[in-house]
């Protein structure tokens, strides 16, 4: 089921998860009023912040994080709680905020290295093409697509001679020649976001 929310807020644009969220924060707020000053929901607050930061930005984020923090706050204050200082209500509230904000910087931090370490297991290190698993999960979803609906070619170019040249001009002219040939088929090719290097001399 977390697997198939997660697929469904990568579906959806960031402004509909941004609003999801707004809805999801307003929402904790009326439930945490409605069961009055013994039960705490500030750790449910975390799930908008949490969608916020993760699917839509970091500023997002961060803005969810105070207007959650304030939803908790005016929820709080409306229950009727009672201190024994006016200013401790403020304090929780300050207290609240920092931690909901480096909630929401650890959770888009972590998204962005998750991302970039899918980035570099999806890539050729030379090349920066797809690599072989990335090409064919590409294939498979553009022939899913495009089934039955228009024409496709599939092509296979196997470049040879390479380890001649490597072993007479050297590796780094052996790796110039490669990228040299990647960028060629990319620009000769209707689609170059679906041209991969599926092994060191095949594309």
């Amino acid at each position: 089921m977390i697997s198939q929310l997660i697929k469904f807020f990568d579906r959806c644009s960031t402004r509909t998860v941004a609003v999801i969220a707004i809805a999801l924060s307003i929402l904790i707020g009326v439930l945490d009023l409605a069961t009055g000053i013994e039960m705490h929901f500030l750790l449910i607050y975390l799930i908008p912040i949490f969608l916020g930061s993760w699917f839509v930005s970091q500023a997002v984020g961060v803005y969810l994080a105070i207007f959650s923090s304030l939803v908790w706050f005016v929820t709080d204050t409306l229950s009727g709680r009672v201190y024994s200082s006016p200013w401790i209500a403020y304090w929780n509230l300050l207290m609240g905020t920092g931690v909901f904000v480096v909630f929401a910087f650890t959770q888009a931090y972590l998204r962005i290295k998750l991302d970039e370490h899918a980035n570099l297991a999806s890539r050729d290190f030379l090349t920066g093409l797809p690599n072989g698993r990335a090409f064919y999960q590409l294939a498979a979803e553009e022939m899913s697509r495009a089934f039955g609906l228009e024409p496709m070619t599939l092509a296979c170019i196997d470049v040879s001679g390479l380890q001649q040249v490597n072993e007479r001009l050297g590796y780094p002219m052996g790796d110039q020649m490669v990228c040299a040939i990647a960028h060629t088929i990319r620009q000769n090719v209707a689609r170059p976001d679906l041209v991969g290097r599926l092994t060191g001399t095949t594309f």
